[in-house]
């Protein structure tokens, strides 16, 4: 993996939170994950990450939370459902 490519993955540990989700019946997925990179709504497309997004409707500033609730929204894959927040 290139170097410019890497991910830095932080967990916490919420014993509370994993017991209700296990007793849960209700499928669902809660993470937070925190930007490392500033995007404006409009994008370039100099990326080759990015290349075939011309907008995307998000002003991200580096270091905002997002609060990840479905890495899957409606089957598309690469799509998701966050909230922008904070832990």
């Amino acid at each position: 993996m290139a170097s410019e490519n890497k991910m830095i993955l932080e967990l916490l540990r919420d014993p509370s939170s994993y017991h209700k989700m296990l007793k849960s019946e209700i499928p669902h997925e809660s993470f937070y994950v925190r930007a490392y990179f500033n995007m404006n709504q409009y994008i370039s497309g100099s990326s080759a990450l990015m290349s075939s997004v011309k907008y995307s409707g998000l002003f991200i500033v580096k270091g905002d939370i997002f609060h990840v609730h479905d890495t899957l929204l409606d089957n598309a894959l690469g799509t998701w459902l966050a909230e922008m927040g904070s832990v």
